[in-house]
């Protein structure tokens, strides 16, 4: 319960209340002053026809010299109402809290430069569109970070980011990985910014759950999941049981990651940025800084970008394979897709493509010999042909002494050759 105690000149109450420190000053203030003020107290009868006062109401009382405010602290009933009260001042309770809370309210923070990542990244799931994506972190964050283009003339706000990405960097080398497979020997040790990694059931990771964008040294970023997720020690995130290069990043997941390298995890906070067609190749400024400040502000990044489109890109074939038939070799393969890739109820994935076209490429070590082209997944390269290619056969006629490589690569309208699959076969 509360109580107070009166101890020389102070006062002293204690009341199970939690309330701003101005508040309180200024409530401390009301008490000391309405005790000084309570230290008159009058004693007087009031008659029947004032039945309505009761206690805690404020009367005024006129005396010789002047008029007291009083507000009632007791009442006897009897032939003529006995009343105790004492002398106050209403005024005194005004509590200007609005006042009290803006003289403690820290200045304005002054945010400062973002972390800003701009990613050119392959097709991320059912239903995306060839993108640019967005990242970005900040502490403290300032509510949002915009992104301005720049044009030649004003920079254009594109998009606002809304929260804040989990960044972090690789604080040990990523090892060359296998694909289409669990990983299990390779990990990934990365320190996050801010945020935490949690783990997760590996029917949920091949479902699309816990998703990285690893920084490779091919220059690109290797798109990963991971199922398992351990803190360590000193603070870093050790990431175990890997699903490496996925939507075509195999050749990034074979060259690894350096120290250093940068990790976002995707979620919600990496935004895609629409782009067009006609935006491809075209080298682009953008700008990104405190939603509070204009891009002229000096604590904006720049970032520089020439997007590939890598949206549009084909994937790498698979199960390519070389056979020697009667007239040369038959060359075959199976395609994939960028887009509707995981309906099992039909034969064939969609194509993907305005139309089938394939480059195949045969050389002899580094050197281009020849490239055919096929409107379907296989082709022969005959006997006249590797003749040509390869005159004279086999050095010193020995069987199986030469080696020719064969690249294929499916073609896209927009982007061009897409990501190749390659076999040696022994002449």
């Amino acid at each position: 319960g509360a109580g107070s105690e009166k101890i020389a000149d102070a006062f002293r109450l204690d009341a199970p209340v939690i309330m701003e420190t101005g508040e309180a000053e200024a409530r401390a203030r009301a008490l000391i002053a309405d005790a000084l003020v309570m230290a008159r107290t009058a004693s007087f009868a009031l008659p029947s026809s004032l039945m309505a006062l009761e206690p805690t109401d404020v009367v005024a009382l006129e005396v010789p010299e002047g008029a007291i405010t009083l507000r009632i602290g007791e009442i006897l009933d009897g032939q003529a109402r006995q009343v105790e009260a004492v002398a106050t001042a209403p005024g005194i309770y005004g509590v200007d809290i609005a006042a009290s809370r803006r003289r403690m309210e820290a200045p304005p923070a002054r945010f400062g430069a973002p972390v800003f990542e701009l990613l050119d990244l392959p097709l991320l799931g059912p239903g995306d569109l060839p993108s640019l994506y967005a990242a970005a972190y900040a502490s403290p964050w300032p509510g949002g970070v915009a992104v301005y283009r720049e044009t030649g003339g004003e920079p254009v706000l594109e998009d606002i980011l809304k929260a804040p990405a989990r960044m972090g960097r690789l604080e040990a080398d990523l090892s060359a990985g296998p694909t289409g497979r669990w990983d299990r020997a390779a990990s990934l040790r990365i320190r996050l910014s801010s945020g935490t990694l949690s783990s997760a059931l590996e029917e949920n990771v091949l479902a699309g759950a816990n998703g990285l964008a690893v920084q490779s040294a091919t220059g690109e970023w290797e798109l990963l999941r991971f199922a398992t997720a351990k803190l360590q020690p000193d603070g870093a995130w050790l990431v175990t049981d890997l699903l490496r290069g996925l939507a075509g990043t195999e050749e990034e997941a074979m060259a690894g990651s350096r120290t250093g390298a940068r990790v976002i995890v995707l979620s919600s906070a990496v935004e895609a940025f629409a782009l067009p067609v006609d935006a491809r190749l075209v080298p682009v400024n953008r700008l990104a800084g405190a939603r509070q400040y204009g891009p002229e502000d000096d604590t904006y990044v720049a970032r520089s970008d020439t997007p590939q489109g890598l949206g549009w890109r084909p994937l790498a074939p698979v199960y390519l394979k070389a056979e020697a038939i009667g007239e040369g070799i038959a060359i075959s393969w199976i395609r994939r897709t960028r887009i509707g890739g995981d309906n099992w109820e039909v034969e064939d994935v969609p194509l993907g493509e305005e139309s089938e076209r394939y480059d195949i490429d045969f050389l002899d070590g580094g050197t281009l010999k020849r490239t055919l082209t096929a409107t379907s997944p296989n082709v022969i390269w005959t006997d006249a042909m590797i003749a040509a290619d390869f005159p004279g056969g086999a050095p010193g006629g020995g069987p199986f002494s030469r080696i020719a490589t064969i690249r294929v690569a499916q073609r896209s309208a927009i982007f061009g050759r897409g990501r190749a699959a390659t076999i040696s076969v022994s002449l």
